[in-house]
C-alpha cells in the first residue's frame, strides 16, 4: 500500500478517540480508577507544596512521570485533576500517532498507524487512566528517530521511556546494537538518564527503594500467566488465595516464591536469547528487524512476568504498530495478533474481572486465551526473524 490515506486515518483516529475519551470520563466516575487518580493528584499536590519526591513522598514510578503529573495539575485550574490527566494522555496519544505517521510516510506502509487507531481503542479507556502511554510513545519516537538515522535522539527517547517506566531499559541493548551510530545512541541515552536522576542525586537510596523496592516486592498478580495457573490449581483444591496489595490483586501460595524465581530466570533468558537472535539476524541499521525483535522480546517478557496489568498492553501495541510501519513480511501475522490481544484484555478487565476474582471458568479461559495469544505472538515474531523480508528500511527525509 503506497497511497497515503490521511483522510480515513485521521477520521478513524478522531472518532475512536472521541468515544474513548467519553468512556474514560464515565469509567473514572464508576470504578476504582478514582483511586489511581487520587494517587497521582496527591503526588502532584505534595510536590507543588514543596515536598521532595521519593525522600518525603513515596512514589512508585521513576522520575520521568513527574512532568506529566505536574502538567495535569497545572491544567487542573480549569477542570478536575482527573479530566486534566485524561487530557494529557490524549495529547500523548496524538504524539504517538504522529510518530507512527512519520515512519509510515517514509515506508509507504500505513498498517501500523491503522493498528494504533484500532488496538488502542479496543484496549479501552484504561489507556487514558494510567501512565503507560508515556513510555509507549517514547519507544515509538525512539524507533522513528532510529529510522531517520538520528541515533542520539533515538537513544535519548529510549532512555526517557526507561526513566518513566522501567521496561524500555530491557529493549535498549538491542536498540544500541542496531543503531547506525552506537556512540551517539549511548551519548543520547546517558544524557537523558543523567538529567532525570540529577535532581535526586542526594536521595538515590530513596529513589531506589521507592521504585525498585516497591516493584521488587510485588508477588504474583492475578492476570499474569502464573496467576492464571494458580487460579486453575485453586479450583482443584490447591492452597492459593487472593489478597489486595500494591494496588492490585495478588495470589499467595506455598509455591509462590518458587514461581517468582522461575519467572525471573525465564525473563532473563528471553532478553538474552532474544537479543542474541536479533543481533544475529538484523544488520546494523536494520530498524525494521530490530523493532520486530523488540516486540517479540517484550511479548515474551510480559508472558513470563509475575505482573501483567491490562494497561501494559499499551507498551506492546506501540512496538507492534511501529514494526508494522515497515514491510514486516513473515512478521506481519504475529504483530497483528495484538489486535485480538487488546480486545481480550478489555473483556478481561473490566468486564469479566469480578468473575475472574471468583475463579469462574469462563473468565479464567478468557485470561488463558489472552496470555496464550501473547505467547504465540512473541514466539512467532522472533521466529519470523529467521525468514527473509522482515523489513524494508524507510528512506531518510
Amino acid at each position: 500500500m503506497t497511497r497515503r490515506p490521511w483522510g480515513f486515518l485521521l477520521l478513524g483516529f478522531v472518532a475512536s478517540r472521541a468515544l474513548l475519551v467519553g468512556l474514560a470520563g464515565a469509567t473514572i466516575n464508576v470504578v476504582a480508577s478514582r483511586g489511581d487518580m487520587a494517587l497521582y493528584a496527591g503526588w502532584a499536590d505534595a510536590v507543588a507544596d514543596g515536598a521532595a519526591p521519593y525522600s518525603e513522598i513515596p512514589i512508585e514510578y521513576p522520575p520521568g512521570v513527574l512532568p506529566f503529573l505536574m502538567l495535569a495539575r497545572v491544567l487542573a485550574w480549569a477542570v478536575h485533576y482527573r479530566s486534566a490527566f485524561v487530557g494529557v494522555m490524549v495529547i500523548l496519544d496524538v504524539v504517538g500517532f504522529i510518530g507512527l505517521l512519520l515512519i509510515a510516510r517514509r515506508s509507504g506502509v500505513y498498517t501500523g498507524a491503522w493498528m494504533w487507531v484500532l488496538a488502542i481503542f479496543l484496549l479501552g479507556p484504561i489507556v487514558y487512566l494510567r501512565l503507560d502511554l508515556i513510555p509507549a510513545v517514547a519507544t515509538i519516537w525512539a524507533i522513528e528517530r532510529a529510522a531517520a538515522g538520528a541515533s542520539a535522539a533515538s537513544g535519548a527517547s529510549f532512555a526517557f521511556g526507561a526513566v518513566a517506566k522501567l521496561y524500555p531499559a530491557l529493549l535498549m541493548p538491542v536498540a544500541f546494537l542496531a543503531a547506525k551510530s552506537r556512540a551517539r545512541f549511548a551519548i543520547g541515552a546517558v544524557v537523558v538518564a543523567a538529567l532525570a536522576i540529577a535532581p535526586f542525586l542526594f536521595s538515590l537510596a530513596d529513589l531506589w527503594d521507592g521504585v525498585f523496592g516497591y516493584h521488587g516486592s510485588r508477588g504474583i498478580q492475578l492476570e499474569s500467566t502464573w496467576g492464571a495457573a494458580l487460579m486453575v490449581a485453586a479450583r482443584r483444591g490447591y492452597d492459593a488465595s487472593l489478597e489486595f496489595s500494591f494496588g492490585a490483586l495478588h495470589l499467595t501460595s506455598p509455591i509462590g516464591p518458587t514461581l517468582e524465581v522461575l519467572s525471573s530466570v525465564l525473563s532473563v533468558a528471553v532478553v538474552v536469547g532474544g537479543s542474541w537472535l536479533v543481533a544475529r539476524r538484523g544488520a546494523r541499521g536494520d530498524i525494521g528487524t530490530m523493532t520486530v525483535g523488540l516486540y517479540g522480546i517484550l511479548a515474551l517478557v510480559m508472558f513470563t512476568g509475575t505482573v501483567l496489568s491490562p494497561q501494559f498492553m499499551v507498551w506492546l501495541i506501540a512496538l507492534g504498530a511501529a514494526a508494522l510501519c515497515f514491510h514486516a513480511g513473515d512478521a506481519r501475522t504475529p504483530l497483528l495478533l495484538i489486535v485480538p490481544i487488546a480486545a481480550l484484555t478489555q473483556l478481561e478487565f473490566p468486564f469479566n474481572y469480578a468473575d475472574l476474582k471468583e475463579g469462574e471458568l469462563g473468565a479464567l479461559l478468557l485470561l488463558i486465551a489472552r496470555n496464550l495469544l501473547l505467547l504465540g505472538s512473541g514466539v512467532t515474531a522472533l521466529m519470523a526473524l529467521n525468514g527473509t523480508g522482515t523489513s524494508k528500511e524507510p528512506v531518510n527525509s
